[in-house]
């Protein structure tokens, strides 16, 4: 990539900056970002993650999606822990040779709409974009450290649930999947899903794919509001993620898969393809959605939260008991800590529990 080129993607990232905060003195353009850090009653929660062509997203994605998704996974590891975005800095990895589909776009146009994409999410929650790296490498890769604040001592984790406590979900379940899903089978002609999805059925699940929404002010408000024990956010799959909050309690849950939040065209898939809608909900991610756990007695303020998000909240499960579960590798104890429940009916745990990022999966 030419010297001309890296100046122009310069050029791009500062011009799309995010949100203008009083708390930075120094932005995009020096050797580091200078920011203010809030009074000592806060604590700084960090997080960051990294997305690489060919495993996380297509090359030829949508930029504008793409910079929107990279930027929301990490705002969802916020509102997982409660917590208030302030800062994220951006590192691309950008191939000489333009991805297959992107020939007339590359660098330039292709970062400009990726960088559109990614300022208007962090206008959108008052993220200021305060520094950025590129290199020139073989695979296109995006990685995201975002930064944020709450409450001394008070971010939500995934070690408090207690026994007794519902299990709830935000929004709904698999529809990411099933997008991925049906865009896959298109590219390799295998596996067709047995429907053809309605106009309005695929924009629908191609937002849940391409465009997901980090669920901060509701991570802010169960912690304001001290509602939550535990919680984390669904990337990997329900399953995969929960065992992790289980792992990090020590704890037993029973699922209650008749109350999963379906997303809406699943509901018509799942008369003729039950078995494919339960995997896509239970283990197929990308949802960003929370998951968290909540005494019984929270029932009714979590109603109001609800009605005052225009979020819905599902309890899918519960607690049953703390401790008293074999060995210590999460993704393997989850089988040993979870039972899956339709009515009466106890359902085996699938093979697969969710996204594996050191498999084929």
């Amino acid at each position: 990539m030419s010297c001309q080129e890296f100046s122009l993607i310069r050029h791009i990232m500062a011009e799309h900056a995010g949100a203008r905060r009083a708390d930075v003195d120094v932005g995009i353009g020096d050797d580091a970002a200078v920011l203010h850090c809030p009074d000592p009653g806060q604590d700084l929660i960090s997080s960051v993650d990294t997305l690489v062509a060919g495993r996380h997203f297509f090359a030829d994605a949508d930029p504008a999606g793409l910079g929107h998704k990279a930027l929301a996974v990490n705002l969802s590891d916020l509102a997982a822990m409660g917590a208030r975005p302030a800062w994220a800095l951006l590192s691309l990895s950008l191939p000489d040779k333009a991805p297959e589909g992107l020939n007339d776009c590359w660098p330039g146009c292709w970062l400009q709409a990726f960088m559109t994409g990614m300022d208007a999410l962090a206008q959108r929650h008052g993220v200021g974009i305060v520094g950025g790296d590129t290199v020139a490498c073989d695979t296109l890769q995006i990685s995201i450290t975002a930064l944020g604040w709450a409450a001394r001592g008070r971010a939500i984790r995934r070690s408090g649930a207690q026994p007794g406590d519902r299990i709830w979900v935000s929004g709904s379940l698999g529809g990411a999947a099933a997008a991925l899903r049906t865009i896959y089978a298109e590219r390799v002609q295998t596996e067709f899903l047995p429907i053809q999805w309605r106009a309005a059925e695929w924009h629908y699940l191609c937002q849940r794919l391409e465009r997901p929404e980090p669920r901060l002010a509701l991570g802010q408000a169960l912690l304001e509001e001290g509602l939550a024990h535990a919680m984390l956010d669904i990337s990997d799959g329900l399953l995969a993620d929960l065992g992790h909050l289980l792992a990090a309690s020590d704890a037993h849950a029973r699922l209650e898969l008749g109350d999963l939040p379906l997303a809406e065209p699943l509901r018509r898939l799942r008369p003729s393809a039950p078995d494919l809608v339960r995997e896509l909900a239970l283990a197929g991610g990308d949802d960003y959605e929370l998951c968290f756990t909540a005494p019984a007695s929270a029932d009714a303020e979590l109603a109001a939260l609800a009605a005052r998000l225009d979020l819905p909240l599902s309890c899918v499960g519960r607690i049953t008991n703390i401790g008293g579960a074999p060995g210590q590798n999460p993704l393997a104890d989850a089988r040993h800590r979870m039972e899956l429940w339709e009515g009466d009916v106890r359902l085996p745990m699938p093979e697969r529990l969710g996204y594996e990022h050191f498999t084929a999966s």
